[in-house]
């Protein structure tokens, strides 16, 4: 395992969200060629949101 994806799978935010009590199943919200966005919303109110995307080109 490299240095990122370990830095991702011990990520103490990631693993909070993973556990939510809520347990409601994120979704996808848009759907780009070049990335995915997805929503999940929370116990206490808060909604994450996560981008996947597969191209090293910036986004941002």
């Amino acid at each position: 395992m490299n240095s990122v994806t370990k830095s991702i799978l011990t990520n103490k935010e990631a693993i909070t969200t993973d556990q939510d009590m809520l347990g409601r199943q994120g979704y996808k919200i848009l759907d780009e060629e070049k990335f995915e966005i997805f929503m999940r919303p929370l116990a206490d109110g808060d909604t994450v949101i996560c981008l996947f995307t597969e191209t090293t080109i910036k986004l941002m």
